[in-house]
């Protein structure tokens, strides 16, 4: 396990020190390493202190004492933290990938909601000229009960429009949101 302080110290835990040292020697990794994880320095007097069985704390307030990245050794802490972050990346980009598989399994269902909409739109807008025809060529009571219908078929199909917008504006919010998870 690595904890790193940003402030003014970076503390290095060592947390396994019963196993062997050819087992540290096999998962050796040096600080060269640890630093494509976070731009880590280490005061040059503290560097004699590093040890891979116990908790050091090491001083980087002072620029001029600090070494490069290449010189320091800090073993097993860093095998640690590159595994971690490993797994959390991991981790991450499966929740990542999940979540953008439901919002597209989403998408899909309300496209396909759309689409039927859409059709039954069209169907009631069909319907509704053809009583008005009806209606024309029809004359009496009978002509007013095609009207009535017909006005009655025109407003189904403005509620669904109205429910198509609707439908089109959580599309586009569907969208949106995929688009971040990318």
């Amino acid at each position: 396990m690595l904890t790193v302080r940003f402030e003014e110290s970076i503390m290095f835990h060592r947390s396994d020190a019963r196993k062997t040292r050819q087992y540290l020697m096999e998962t050796h990794y040096t600080c060269q390493s640890l630093s494509l994880w976070a731009n880590v320095f280490v005061c040059a007097r503290l560097v004699d202190y590093l040890s891979p069985y116990k908790l050091v704390r090491l001083d980087v307030t002072d620029q001029k004492l600090w070494l490069g990245t290449k010189d320091v050794d800090i073993g097993m802490g860093a095998a640690a933290v590159i595994k971690w972050k490993r797994k959390k990346k991991k981790r991450e980009t499966e929740e990542n990938s999940k979540k953008r598989k439901y919002v597209e399994e989403n998408l899909k269902e309300l496209k396909q909601k759309k689409k039927s909409i859409r059709a039954i739109c069209i169907s009631l807008e069909n319907d509704a000229d053809r009583m008005a025809e009806q209606a024309e060529s029809s004359g009496g009571s009978k002509m007013a009960t095609l009207i009535t219908e017909s006005n009655s078929l025109r407003r189904r199909a403005k509620d669904k429009h109205k429910e198509l917008i609707e439908l089109d504006a959580e599309i586009e919010n569907k969208i949106v949101e995929l688009t971040k998870l990318s």
